[in-house]
């Protein structure tokens, strides 16, 4: 009896991390669906850079393992929290890539910026993005005449 439990887990570990497999590295259902969003994007930060942006979004798909020809299927008004969730919408994926911890880490990184101070629960990739922009702005703002 031991044996065939001990086999029937591995089997139901397998299929799931199959499952997991095909599924990584990919945007989830209505993410995936989308054309390409950089309209929205330029309309949002009209005065922003697509070097910018580009830059914003692959650290954003490099933390989430998302790949990188997908990051332009993201939109300003999603919340970050609601594409974690979309990767994790089955109750047996419990455990996570640390998606957040390593935003956070490239991020502070990249931005210089505490991550933590800007986070809350709703913020969207187009408020993240925001604040790297005021950053930017008052680095310039400081820059001798």
């Amino acid at each position: 009896m031991v044996h065939v439990t001990t086999t029937v887990s591995l089997l139901a570990l397998t299929a799931m991390a199959f499952v997991a497999m095909l599924s990584g590295n990919r945007l989830p259902g209505a993410f995936a669906r989308r054309k390409c969003q950089g309209r929205a994007w330029r309309a949002a930060f009209p005065d922003s850079s697509n070097a910018d942006l580009r830059d914003f979004l692959a650290m954003f798909v490099q933390s989430f393992a998302i790949a990188n020809k997908d990051m332009l299927k993201l939109r300003p008004d999603d919340s970050i929290i609601s594409i974690y969730r979309a990767i994790y919408r089955h109750w047996w994926m419990v455990a996570d890539a640390l998606e957040l911890e390593m935003l956070a880490d490239s991020y502070e990184a990249r931005y210089g910026e505490s991550f933590a101070s800007q986070w809350h629960e709703r913020m969207t990739l187009g408020e993240l993005f925001g604040c790297t922009q005021d950053l930017s702005l008052a680095v310039i703002d400081h820059l001798p005449r």
